[in-house]
């Protein structure tokens, strides 16, 4: 019986060490959505003077005004692409969570076999 207790506290070590990284990449997940929200909550509280006008003296520029169109679609999509990456990292945070739970549940029972019978006509 000794092997079984030893076996049965590396399990344990086991579930409690994934449970802990589940629960570390989920906040790293979480970090880093927070982050994209903070990032776009910053771009989005800029007027949208300051960021597309070349400026109050000078007159308007199409390869200015253009360029800076361009960065703020950029900025918008790596936004968008940092939020998703982010919750992905997160749903492998749940996932590694979860994952002994799973992995280490009591085996099932066998089920009989059915005879199967034969009738004679």
């Amino acid at each position: 019986m000794p092997n079984h207790t030893s076996r049965t506290r590396q399990i344990s070590r086991l579930q409690h060490g994934s449970a802990t990284v589940g629960v570390l990449v989920f906040l790293v997940g979480i970090g880093l959505v927070a982050f994209a929200f903070k990032l776009a909550y910053d771009m989005f509280i800029t007027p949208p003077e300051a960021v597309l006008s070349p400026g109050k003296d000078s007159a308007i520029d199409i390869n200015s005004l253009t360029s800076n169109l361009f960065q703020v679609v950029v900025k918008v999509i790596l936004l968008i692409v940092m939020a998703a990456i982010g919750s992905m990292v997160a749903n492998r945070g749940i996932k590694l969570y979860a994952s002994p739970r799973k992995g280490v549940a009591k085996p099932k029972a066998e089920k009989p076999k059915e005879k199967s019978a034969k009738t004679d006509a």
